[in-house]
């Protein structure tokens, strides 16, 4: 009997009974691969790409295009090729007559699922070596292209079998179309909800959670749906890497979807078509699994929604009331009787209690979340994002290759984000347990944001965002800056050959930014580097002279897809901005000798606005007060204290109050105003008495706004 199953008699009988089945999927395969390469090869000589970015082009198309069109038709081939051979499955007649016939479920199963594969594999294979034969006839053609042929319809066929095992599985444990398309969504997008559901909960109660889904949420995120382990499988392949753990990651969840949907259909009890759920055990399975993930993300949103701080009590009443109503309509659904609303009152109860104790969880931080942090021998490496505290200084994510040209440094290297890893030291340890034992920061602009990346020995990486003070931001740039890789990767522009063109801008103490004159360029970048090798960490946590912005335009790039220029050597620029110390020695000497402006100081300003914050009492909002000062005695307080905010590192103690600085011009004016300065801060340790003064006054709305209306 297994030979008539898999014989061309069974494939051809089949092929009679669906014969559109195979027409669609040949159609769809020809628009994913021969139709798609053409068009594609045409906007290439369209736009007169050379012969050798095409070939580049090309081979990218196979490691990229293909692979998402194919994707895309290979998981609509297998939900159509499931849903029409087991969708009978949902009424009892025909169910009856099929399974009446001489033939076990199990030879069913393989005859279904063998005729399903062919109608697949044969247009897939002979709309891919058409597509191979129309590169080849370009050009286009080379042993490793073939291997990315074969590799890709091993992949796509195990996309296939994932999606049509999964939708078999869905058919066979439900009852009616609607369930049936209830629980096929729920498998592609129910763990990816939950993991959301969990970074909500870490988000709303870990002041130190990290936004990037990692650990368990991530984990349920990308690899626990049969579509989104498609889409991180489909970014490994992408970048060229694991091809052997793709290939055993996809067959492992297609042998899991296979084995659970051979099980359910063997064993489903055919007097239950028309029902929701065919196995009676499943019912309080899926009752659980939608009303207690439900219960949380209504309390959760209930949480956050108001204002007026009650979020405690909204939460448990939006939790009970969706928990109530969701739960009376599985029931309903269940039995198709409304007077089953509150049936199984018990599995509500139990339901409420696990939404109570997760949240519990959430709330006292039982899981030690907030406080933890490895031990130092067991940390491989640590990894920071300084996008926060190195606000005005731009570093690119750029590195030169062997060969002499430039590349955008893969993300990939450093994980999720920007992070850059810094050699550990157990000064920097000491710092990051300091900031972990204190109390969290309950505001933003009383200090800066750290994202940190724990990499441990075993390979696991660990995430956090802490809110650290400004002295504790100082501490910790000051052990940074003692690694001399981080140094060097910040000034990296001074690697790059001077034969490219660039410019150098200073933007310190003078109205407008300063070009640095070419004749200048070799001896300021050389006086720089001799400063870098003999400053120490401390410098590097100074008050900023000068900030200076580099541009090196049209280096030459390598060729990768995204970067190549229609009949043009692929370019890249390379600019970005870092800051100038005072205890660059050499480098102040030599700007100050050739007349450049660096900031010592604000000095004859004509007046300064400052713009004071409170809190509305009736909305919540935070209210602008700006008061002028044009008094001499205050301006002259005021220019010891404010430092231009493009100057104002992250680690320099400040007030929350901004300050627009207006310099007096002559033969200039910008409207009915004298020239426009700019913003600034105000140091902390050098605010004038009257300011502190004055934002008490405001607080208690004693004083109000003096700007005179136009």
């Amino acid at each position: 009997m297994r030979s008539k199953i898999f014989s061309s008699k069974n494939i051809t009988t089949a092929f009679k009974s669906k014969p559109w089945l195979p027409l669609f999927i040949a159609v769809g395969f020809v628009f994913a691969f021969p139709v798609a390469e053409l068009v594609m090869l045409g906007q290439w000589q369209h736009l007169h790409y050379t012969a050798g970015q095409m070939e580049i082009l090309y081979e990218n198309l196979w490691r990229d295009g293909f692979v998402l069109t194919g994707m895309v038709m290979a998981m609509a081939a297998a939900f159509i090729n499931g849903t029409s051979s087991f969708v009978y499955l949902y009424s009892r007649r025909k169910a009856d007559f099929y399974h009446s016939l001489p033939l076990t479920r199990k030879q069913i199963f393989l005859q279904q699922a063998f005729a399903g594969v062919i109608f697949y594999i044969v247009p897939y294979v002979v709309m891919e070596f058409l597509a191979v034969c129309i590169g080849a006839s370009r050009g286009f053609f080379s042993l490793g292209l073939m291997g990315m042929a074969v590799k890709l319809m091993i992949f796509h066929l195990l996309d296939y079998f994932l999606i049509y095992f999964c939708t078999v599985f869905v058919l066979s444990m439900t009852g009616n179309i609607l369930m049936g398309i209830l629980c096929f969504f729920g498998v592609l997008f129910y763990f990816p909800a939950i993991s959301l559901i969990l970074n909500g909960y870490s988000e709303t109660f870990y002041s130190h959670h990290y936004y990037l889904q990692n650990g368990i949420p991530g984990i349920l995120y990308h690899y626990f749906s049969p579509l989104f382990v498609q889409d991180r499988f489909l970014e490994i392949y992408g970048n060229g890497e694991a091809g052997i753990i793709l290939f055993l990651g996809l067959l492992l969840v297609g042998v899991i979807f296979a084995v659970a949907a051979f099980l359910a259909f063997e064993k489903r009890p055919l007097e239950k078509a028309g029902h929701a759920l065919v196995y009676s055990w499943s019912e309080p399975v899926v009752r659980f699994m939608v009303v207690i993930p439900a219960g949380l993300g209504i309390g959760l949103f209930a949480y956050v929604a108001p204002t007026g701080g009650h979020g405690v009590t909204w939460a448990v009443v939006g939790s009970v009331f969706g928990m109530v109503m969701l739960h009376g309509i599985l029931e309903t659904f269940y039995h198709f009787d409304f007077r089953c609303f509150f049936y199984k009152k018990l599995h509500l109860i139990v339901s409420f209690i696990a939404v109570a104790a997760v949240a519990f969880v959430f709330k006292t931080d039982l899981t030690g979340y907030e406080t933890y942090i490895p031990d130092y021998e067991k940390i491989k490496n640590i990894a920071f994002e300084f996008y926060d505290i190195n606000g005005n200084e731009v570093i690119p994510y750029i590195c030169e290759t062997e060969e002499g040209k430039f590349e955008t440094k893969n993300a990939k290297e450093n994980g999720p984000g920007t992070f850059i890893t810094i050699e550990k030291t157990p000064e920097m340890y000491e710092i990051l347990e300091k900031i972990v034992r204190e109390e969290p920061l309950k505001e933003r602009q009383d200090g800066c944001y750290l994202p940190v990346r724990f990499e441990t020995a075993s390979g696991r990486r660990i995430y956090r965002r802490y809110t650290i003070k400004r002295s504790q931001c100082r501490e910790l740039m000051e052990e940074v800056h003692k690694d001399s890789d981080y140094i060097a990767w910040k000034y990296g522009f001074l690697d790059v050959g001077e034969k490219y063109k660039n410019s150098f801008t200073l933007a310190g103490g003078a109205m407008e930014d300063e070009f640095i004159k070419k004749s200048e360029k070799a001896e300021f970048l050389e006086n720089l580097r001799k400063d870098l090798k003999d400053v120490d960490a401390k410098t590097f946590t100074e008050l900023p002279c000068s900030l200076l912005y580099y541009d090196y335009s049209m280096l030459p790039s390598t060729e990768k897809p995204d970067q190549l220029i229609p009949g043009k050597e692929p370019q890249i620029s390379y600019n970005g901005s870092v800051y100038l110390y005072p205890g660059f020695k050499r480098t102040v000497a030599f700007l100050k000798e050739r007349g450049y402006s660096l900031f010592e100081g604000i000095a004859d300003l004509e007046y300064a606005d400052v713009y004071y914050t409170r809190e509305n009492k009736e909305d919540g909002m935070q209210d602008t007060v700006t008061v002028r000062y044009e008094e001499k005695q205050q301006l002259k307080e005021l220019e010891q204290a404010i430092v231009p905010q493009f100057l104002m590192p992250d680690w320099v103690e400040r007030e929350n109050i901004d300050v627009e600085m207006i310099y007096a011009s002559e033969g200039f004016s910008y409207g009915n105003y004298p020239q426009y300065g700019g913003m600034g801060y105000l140091m902390k340790e050098k605010v004038p008495d009257f300011i502190l003064e004055d934002s008490v006054k405001v607080q208690e709305g004693l004083l109000e706004s003096n700007i005179p209306l136009e």
